[in-house]
């Protein structure tokens, strides 16, 4: 198993409780105890690095002043654009992520997934931050239990004056809810409500 590497230091936490429903904020925050550097990355397990230097690439740009949360380009298998940040305001105010599915090439006069900016949001399947600012924030509200709970985190660092980055160059292949398939967001404010 992991925890038997010696290469690194691992530990797997599980919630007390192994037959509730699947809650990955809940997860996150398990392990916040036990976090002991000053910065935490949130992989998602679908997710592969595409060549060495994306992790370096994230963190230059989370320890510049004023930045507080940091997310990598994600593409899916297929090559097509999985996350080039998000943005709030289309459809009614909700959270979207531009451009999923596209290739590239045909957003090329955009330029929008190929330079370094400030978003409204990124992405937990790969979002780097500092542990102070988690800890501050209270960590991801487990009221999201399996989606849009990297947005929340991300609205709560700005409001409290970070600034959120997409970073192109920390680029990314992400399967996309590959473990547990797609949620809704119907699905997750249902679920809240049971």
């Amino acid at each position: 198993t992991i925890q038997k590497r010696t290469d690194f230091r691992c530990r797997v936490v599980r919630p007390a409780d192994r037959s509730a429903p699947f809650n990955y904020s809940h997860l996150m925050n398990l392990a916040l105890p036990l976090v002991e550097t000053p910065l935490i990355l949130h992989l998602n397990n679908d997710v592969n690095a595409l060549e060495s230097g994306w992790l370096d690439d994230m963190v230059g740009w989370v320890t510049q002043p004023g930045v507080g949360v940091v997310g990598a380009k994600l593409v899916y298998p297929d090559k097509t654009l999985n996350h080039c940040g998000i943005i709030i305001g289309p459809h009614g105010g909700l959270a979207d992520t531009p451009f999923v599915k596209m290739d590239e090439n045909e957003v090329r006069a955009f330029d929008w997934h190929s330079a370094a900016r400030d978003v409204s949001a990124v992405t937990g399947a790969c979002l780097l931050t500092h542990t102070d600012l988690y800890r501050e924030l209270g960590g991801f509200d487990d009221q999201f239990f399996a989606s849009h709970e990297d947005v929340d985190l991300s609205y709560r660092a700005r409001l409290r004056g970070y600034r959120c980055r997409y970073v192109s160059d920390a680029t990314v292949r992400h399967h996309g809810s590959a473990t547990l398939g797609t949620v809704s967001a119907r699905a997750v404010f249902q679920g809240q409500r049971n």
